[in-house]
């Protein structure tokens, strides 16, 4: 039995003074609601239960509401958050009542989420509701529905977007005719199976068609819906007769048949005829049916492919594949040929390979690749292999490997590239040494632990190094630390010596610090270093600490706080560049005229239209760019914002 936590109006004054997750309280009590209404931001609740006065409250509040929990609502309930001016999310409801539904049919808000319902009827009040429902743009979620009345899917087609009914089980002759108007895309994922007189009527559908519930498809079904204009979906189908590998094959656009794990060479034949993009998931393939995939005309993926030999339809294939344009994943690979490897390596672009194992001579042809190689399933890698690799010119991810032997480091410090090693739990004094002398992007960002001696040789690394599992760095580390050029990483530190802290400050590059406090004496000594300073998961900040940071010559992140007092805003707005306050979900008037006079682009990315009409117009006058991350409100402090404001809608 799920136990009862009840939100208390003391929690909700403590939650709007120090933010803390509500999430787990499934009772509230009616005074908490008025409180928590007055809240500036999104407003996560994982109540399962509310009274009709606490509905009341709620429907007041200004900014995203999430009531997922919920799994009924009374009509009282349902009319007063038909009030509330943003989006609802009511996921967790699986019925409405006919006066509940003619209720939030009147939602004015940003958007309604019914993603839960199972049914819309023909009754008046289910009827408005999904006219509602209808009228949004973009994606619809009705994945709950797992059946749907003629009427409410003539309304549901008429949906202006994309349209999700993937819990739908029952797809009769009519519902498909009715469904096939609609244009954008449709994801159908409940029938397992599809009568022909369905596909007939799905066939027509312009747009994409997901219908990867199916697990089965009759010939004529599949000659029917060849015929769709637009991009098709079946990846549940595990097996297809040769008559209707071969009508689909007739099919132009997309083709997702990745449920198929194995291929008859007669079916890679039909295939091979397809026009457009053909996606399969065969394990594995015989040299004929290779050969014959081979002759495909159009984009190929076959990213579940165990092996690659040395026959002439795999080597055919191979070279098929390696004439894919952009990215290119074969993820699932096991066994890569010296000649197949040859083959892959004129590939340009990023190339994905499962292998977790690599020959001397793979290594070298590979080497020659033009774009980023990802290995990051090896893990093992011989002397001779790294030395190959270390040949290639872009990317390089080895971010399996465990350890690295001496001679091995020493090869891959030549690597003319980023490179990823950040499988390495430890690194060995003359490992680190050999590294150093790297050029480029340096991940290590699973070392635990780092020698004073290993510290001094990496910091004379030139370019990018994470050391993010790093959770505690000495004076002397951080000393030699300091003297690496290039931007450097330490986003698992959770404290910060003020030593340390004096040393990390004579750093040049960007400095990215994941602590969760910062002493005043440490935020002093950091304000002199020269670059960007990111400490994005400092959750509060003295003001003295805000003060000595404000001096910081170089952007600052502060992205993980979510509240600001006055002072602290105050005396941010003195510091000059950019400024990331993109965690802050509410900002009080006073707080936001101080931050108006910031000069920099200024990031509040995670406030909502609850901003106040004041705080909005003062904001206004900020002089710099000015990014926010939601939809603003037609009140006249917010319209004066776009013109000032880059507003990334969500």
């Amino acid at each position: 039995m799920n136990q009862v936590k009840v939100l208390t109006l003391e929690l909700a004054k403590r939650f709007l003074k120090d933010w803390f997750s509500i999430a787990g309280f499934t009772q509230i009590e009616d005074e908490a609601a008025v409180t928590l209404a007055t809240h500036k931001g999104i407003l996560y609740l994982g109540l399962t239960s509310m009274s009709d006065k606490a509905a009341e409250a709620l429907a007041n509040h200004k900014g995203e509401l999430s009531l997922s929990s919920l799994t009924s609502l009374s009509d009282k309930a349902a009319k007063a958050l038909a009030k509330h001016e943003g989006y609802v999310h009511l996921d967790g409801l699986t019925s409405l009542s006919d006066k509940a539904a003619k209720a939030l049919a009147n939602h004015g808000g940003v958007y309604l989420s019914l993603n839960g319902l199972t049914s819309l009827s023909d009754s008046l009040g289910h009827i408005a509701l999904t006219e509602k429902l209808a009228n949004y743009e973009g994606n619809l979620y009705l994945d709950g529905l797992a059946s749907l009345s003629d009427n409410a899917a003539e309304t549901l087609a008429k949906h202006k977007g994309n349209l999700y009914l993937r819990g739908l089980t029952s797809l009769g002759d009519n519902l498909a005719e009715v469904l096939a108007k609609h244009k954008g895309d449709l994801y159908l994922w409940g029938q397992t199976s599809l009568s022909d007189n369905a596909a007939e009527a799905l066939a027509k559908h312009e747009g994409y068609l997901s219908l990867d519930g199916l697990t089965s498809l009759s010939d004529n079904a599949s000659e029917v819906l060849a015929k769709h204009k637009g991009d098709l979906s079946l990846r549940s189908l595990t097996g297809l007769s040769d008559k209707a590998t071969k009508a689909l094959a007739k099919h132009e656009g997309y083709l997702h048949l990745d449920g198929l794990t194995s291929l008859s060479d007669k079916a890679a034949e039909a295939l091979a005829n397809h026009k457009g993009y053909l996606s399969l998931s065969c394990g594995s393939l015989s040299d004929k049916a290779a050969e014959a995939l081979a002759n495909h005309k159009g984009e190929l993926s076959l990213s579940s492919l165990t092996s690659l030999s040395n026959s002439s339809g795999h080597i055919a294939l191979t070279e098929k594949l390696a004439n894919h344009e952009g990215d290119l994943s074969l993820n699932s690979l096991c066994s890569l040929s010296d000649k197949a490897a040859e083959a892959l390596a004129n590939h340009k672009g990023v190339l994905y390979l499962g292998l977790t194992s690599l020959t001397d001579h793979a290594a070298k042809a590979l080497a020659n690749h033009d774009g980023t190689l990802d290995l990051s399933s090896l893990t093992s890698l011989s002397d001779k292999a790294a030395k190959a690799l270390a040949k290639h010119e872009g990317y390089l991810q080895l971010d399996c490997l465990t350890s690295l032997s001496g001679k091995a480091a020493e090869a891959l410090a030549n690597h003319k590239g980023d490179l990823s090693l950040i499988g390495l739990t430890s690194l060995t004094d003359h490992a680190a040494e050999a590294l150093a002398n790297h050029k480029g992007k340096l991940s290590l960002s699973s070392l635990t632990c780092l020698s004073d001696k290993a510290a001094k040789a990496l910091g004379k690394h030139e370019g990018y190094l994470h050391l993010d599992s790093l959770t505690s760095l000495s004076g002397k580390a951080a000393e030699a630390l300091a003297n690496h050029k290039g931007d450097l990483s330490l986003n698992s530190l959770s404290s910060l010596s003020d030593k340390a802290a004096k040393a990390l400050a004579n750093h040049k590059g960007k400095l990215s610090l994941s602590l969760i406090s910062l002493s005043d004496k440490a935020a002093k000594a950091l304000t002199n270093h020269k670059g960007k300073l990111s400490l994005s998961s400092l959750i509060s900040l003295s003001d003295k600490a805000a003060e000595a940071l404000a001096n910081l010559k170089g952007d600052l992140n502060l992205s993980g706080l979510t509240s600001l007092s006055d002072k602290t805003a105050e005396a941010l707005a003195n510091h000059k560049g950019n400024l990331n306050l993109s965690g802050l979900t509410s900002l009080s008037d006073k707080a936001a005229e101080a931050l108006a006079n910031h000069k920099g682009e200024l990031s509040l990315s995670s406030l909502t239209i609850s901003l106040s009409d004041k705080a909005a117009e003062a904001l206004a006058n900020h002089k710099g760019n000015l990014c926010f991350d939601s939809d603003l409100s037609d009140s006249p402090g917010h319209i004066a914002l776009p013109e000032r404001a880059w507003t990334r809608k969500v």
